[in-house]
């Protein structure tokens, strides 16, 4: 891995970090860290890389954009504002193909996280009959949104921890990096 690769990992960590605590604390993730990383991080690998630099990043937030919006078609809004420009930030951040590894890590981290709670609140078997409950809602009822957290005894999991997770094990794919 190069320098640049190197500082880019870095600077994806930092910014996973501080919105897995912001979200864990507050329940939020912030404007004043996803967009300027979102509006830096093409000109961030203009600099460093040259026109494929800023190419990949573009890539890397269209890609995020794309089957972020493609979910919210197929399974309605499930994500806040913060989760979205954060995905789309860090996206743009590691460019093609990392955003790719990126959300696929996410996406399977929420349930290693998820577990652990559920299991420890003895709540396994009331999550999955709410997930049913609302998965029919959704599609036989015809409700467009659905809010799975509210009344829920589970609560809202603070996915900003589940969107670090899966950025920084995206760092380690072999063959991202230049």
């Amino acid at each position: 891995m190069d320098l640049n690769a190197k500082m880019t990992a870095v600077m994806i960590g930092v910014v996973s970090l501080t919105a897995a605590i912001t979200d864990a604390r507050s329940g939020k993730i912030y404007n004043w860290l996803t967009l300027p990383v979102l509006a830096l991080a093409p000109i961030w690998h203009l600099l460093a890389r040259g026109l494929p630099g800023l190419w990949s990043s573009l890539e890397g937030f269209a890609a995020t954009a794309a089957i972020l919006a493609v979910l919210a078609l197929v399974a309605g809004r499930g994500l806040g504002g913060g989760d979205l420009k954060l995905l789309a930030a860090l996206g743009a951040l590691g460019g093609y193909p990392y955003a790719l590894w990126m959300l696929l890590f996410t996406a399977l981290s929420g349930p290693v996280i998820a577990l652990p709670v559920m299991l420890r609140r003895r709540i396994v078997g009331y999550t999955l009959k709410n997930l049913a409950v609302n998965v029919s809602a959704r599609f036989a009822a015809g409700q467009k949104e659905v809010s799975v957290a509210r009344g829920s005894l589970g609560g809202k999991l603070p996915y900003g921890i589940c969107i670090a997770l899966g950025a920084v094990i995206a760092i380690f794919v072999p063959g991202l990096h230049g």
